[in-house]
């Protein structure tokens, strides 16, 4: 009894030391991870995090409240879904292929609680028991700066300038990939290559003398002679600095090819005592200027753009005649010839720059200043060489705006597409509706009347979107423009106190125009200069033949040369501010209290579909001027206008295509409500087959209806095209709501027999069919 107790103490003796130990062992434990100097997060076999060290609360701001589990560390740190399952994946594949006691090292982007971005090094270690120790370091500054030190060398390799290090010995340390470039070796080459192998004014004996000049200086730029490796020589200018790296001394050359700046040096040389002869006959503005700025030579070009005679500008400051300023700030632009003595270079004029002319004009130029050299060198002087780029801005301006109108046509375009679809169901339902009411429901006729009247209108604001996009091409024919001018501001001016005075030169050529378009850019331009007027006054509309040559027409500006009818219509109104004029033609644009902002950008497309041009200019207080450029007919005759035939009911059999099916089965009612037999087709192969089927049964359709777009099949002339293989003569008439294909102008080109554009009303359907099937 005595010895089993004695056992017993022995044993609970020695679980009291084993418990102990294991205390001390895990507080050491807790202790070495609490000081560690990374950060550390203890993982269960479950992923359950068991614990994470200060350090690692510290890098990633997160507390174990914050990811009590893998899955909650996955979706804080990794955000990006995508992101998250490639750094799943890799740790799934890294913990199945692990052995206990074996280190797996990755980098990954993790998003920390704060929301900063850093890149950690993670390491997860396996344990015996299955639970994991995952180590964390941040290196986000230490890949910082490894990506800077790859963004200097990558820029250093590609910089344009040679760049060569240089030890005491002449010898090459370092070549950048523009040195290999511009001497055609290779860079192993030349490090193994000194500065006399390729410098023809450098000796070996040079080297010492050259060495301490440079060091004793510590900068120096000078021109030398370089040979490449087949044998070429040409000048460079070369910028030497010394330097000490690491307790060794260098000596950098920045180098530069200037082999086109010299023959530039030599031609302005070359060509001095013949200066004055070019002068007379460039078309540029000209002045030269001594080395203390006064004018020593100016052409006549020069002249005119400055408002100096050449008597009254000799000897003169530069900047009394070349007077310059900031175009947006107003401010005087510092003296060219200053600029080009200071550098020794060629300088331009910044943007924005304008010459204040002798009588007050404002001109927008740009020019460039260039040194006048000796052939030793010397700077004897400064020619500048200046134009007048006021044209060209405008040009530039109306180009942009051109390209502004493009992006709005394409929406337009569509919206006009889908609205006369739904118009013409409205159209066709009022149309039917018309017919199914007795004669003496006057009241309910009216009702449709106006029905009908307003949606002609609609089709009007359409007809105007279309104007925006490439489908709203015109219909043209040969015209008189002086009639449409005369009608459109008649009308436009109805009970209006604005007069108009219409000045039109003999002669005035015929226009090959839609008429209808080109009558409401004329509109739109009358009302406008009326409404500037409240107080009423005069509209002056001129219109006259020209003709442009090669040289009229400059770069940018929108026109070929050839014959023109040039309008211009004015008006005695305020004017229009010149920081509207640019945007008068912009879509939306508009000063008025009630008004849409389409009129003129309207306009501006209708004449650029024309293949014209229109443009404007304004002076406050003087009024405004709007100018048309339209091409002159080839025609000298304007041919005779037939009227059209009178509307009748008719009869045979007429096959639809049309994809909606609104819009089909509309038209089919309204064709058999004036007489006709209708056949209905969604798509062009139903057209094809129904017209096969009807010309085997040996009753064919005797006209065919086919909308010109159908979204992802056959369109109308592609089916017109298929059709004709069938039946040669087939009657086709072309509808449609909007295209960018050029048949609706063109139809008969594509042998269709008539146009019908939605929407449409019984009258046209029948008037249309009658003069095609009644013309068979």
């Amino acid at each position: 009894m005595g010895i089993g107790r004695k056992a017993a103490k022995k044993t609970t003796d020695n679980g009291d030391r084993t418990a102990e130990t294991l205390r001390q062992e895990r507080e050491t434990f807790l202790t070495i991870l609490k000081n560690f100097p990374n950060g550390v997060a203890l993982i269960s076999r479950e992923g359950v995090y068991k614990y994470l060290n200060q350090k690692f609360t510290e890098i990633t701001g997160y507390a174990l409240a914050d990811i009590p589990s893998g899955r909650h560390w996955f979706e804080k740190a990794y955000p990006d879904p995508e992101y998250r399952q490639g750094v799943i994946s890799t740790w799934i594949i890294d913990m199945r292929n692990k052995v206990p006691g074996e280190r797996e090292k990755r980098v990954f982007s993790v998003s920390c609680k704060d929301g900063t971005v850093k890149m950690l090094s993670l390491v997860t270690v396996l344990l015996e028991t299955g639970d994991s120790i995952l180590n964390c370091e941040d290196i986000t500054e230490e890949r910082k700066r490894e990506e800077t030190l790859l963004l200097t060398q990558f820029s250093i390799d590609h910089a344009c300038d040679s760049i060569f290090w240089i030890k005491p010995d002449s010898r090459f340390s370092y070549v950048n990939e523009a040195s290999c470039r511009m001497l055609g070796y290779s860079s192993g080459e030349l490090l193994s290559m000194s500065v006399f192998h390729i410098d023809v004014d450098y000796t070996p004996e040079d080297g010492d003398r050259l060495w301490n000049i440079i060091r004793e200086r510590g900068s120096s730029t000078f021109e030398s002679q370089f040979r490449a490796k087949e044998g070429r020589t040409f000048p460079v200018e070369v910028t030497a600095n010394y330097v000490q790296f690491r307790g060794r001394q260098y000596v950098l050359f920045f180098v530069r090819d200037i082999t086109e700046r010299k023959r530039a040096e030599e031609a302005l040389y070359t060509e001095k005592e013949r200066l004055s002869v070019t002068l007379s006959s460039i078309g540029d503005g000209v002045i030269a200027t001594d080395k203390s700025g006064r004018i020593t030579l100016i052409n006549a070009v020069a002249e005119q753009l400055t408002g100096w005679s050449r008597e009254e500008a000799i000897n003169q400051p530069l900047e009394t005649v070349f007077r310059i300023i900031n175009e947006k700030t107003r401010q005087v632009c510092d003296n060219p010839v200053v600029k080009v003595l200071r550098t020794g270079n060629v300088v331009g004029l910044a943007n924005h720059t304008l010459l204040i002319s002798k009588d007050g004009r404002e001109l927008v130029i740009a020019d460039s200043g260039a040194p006048i050299m000796t052939s030793d060198g010397g700077v004897i002087g400064v020619v500048l060489v200046f134009r007048d780029t006021t044209e060209k801005r405008k040009a530039e301006e109306d180009l942009s705006r051109i390209t502004r109108l493009e992006s709005v046509g394409v929406l337009a375009g569509g919206i006009a597409h889908d609205f006369n679809n739904i118009l013409s169901i409205v159209l066709g339902n009022i149309s039917l509706a018309r017919t199914y009411i007795g004669r003496d429901d006057e009241r309910t006729l009216s009702k449709c009347r106006d029905a009908e009247n307003a949606v002609i209108r609609a089709k009007g604001l359409t007809e105007q979107l279309l104007t925006f996009s490439k489908g709203g091409a015109p219909v043209k024919k040969t015209s008189s423009i002086t009639d449409i001018l005369e009608e459109s501001a008649r009308f436009a001016l109805a009970g209006a106190n604005t007069l108009c005075d219409f000045d039109f030169v003999n002669g005035v050529s015929p226009v090959e125009i839609d008429q209808g378009q080109m009558s409401q850019v004329i509109s739109n331009l009358v009302i406008n200069a009326d409404q500037a007027m409240p107080g009423g006054g005069a509209i002056v509309i001129r219109a006259e033949n020209i003709t442009m040559t090669e040289e009229d027409v400059s770069p940018g500006f929108p026109l070929i040369a050839g014959r023109y009818v040039k309008i211009s219509v004015s008006d005695q109104g305020p004017g229009i501010p010149s920081e509207h004029l640019s945007r008068i033609f912009d879509p939306y644009f508009t000063t008025k209290k009630r008004g849409s902002g389409l009129g003129l950008a309207m306009a501006h497309s209708i004449v650029k579909n024309h293949d014209g041009y229109i443009t404007a200019e304004s002076a406050p207080g003087k009024g405004a001027t709007f100018t048309i450029y339209l091409p002159a007919s080839p025609e000298s005759a304007l041919p005779r206008i037939d009227a059209m035939g009178k509307t009748a009911k008719g009869r045979g059999t007429i096959l639809i295509m049309d994809d909606e099916d609104m819009v089909r089965d509309i038209t089919g009612e309204m064709l058999e409500t004036l007489g006709y037999k209708a056949g209905l087709a969604a798509n062009g192969e139903e057209a094809l087959g129904l017209y096969r089927k009807a010309m085997e049964s040996g009753k064919p359709f005797d006209a065919v209806l086919l909308d010109l777009t159908i979204p992802g099949g056959m369109g109308g002339a592609d089916v017109l095209k298929k059709l004709r293989e069938i039946e040669p003569h087939v009657r086709a008439v072309v509808l449609s709501g909007y295209s960018n294909d050029p048949i609706i102008a063109a139809s008969e080109e594509h042998g269709f027999k008539g146009v019908l554009t939605k929407p449409y009303s019984m009258q046209e359907l029948s008037e249309t069919l009658s003069r095609v099937v009644g013309n068979g």
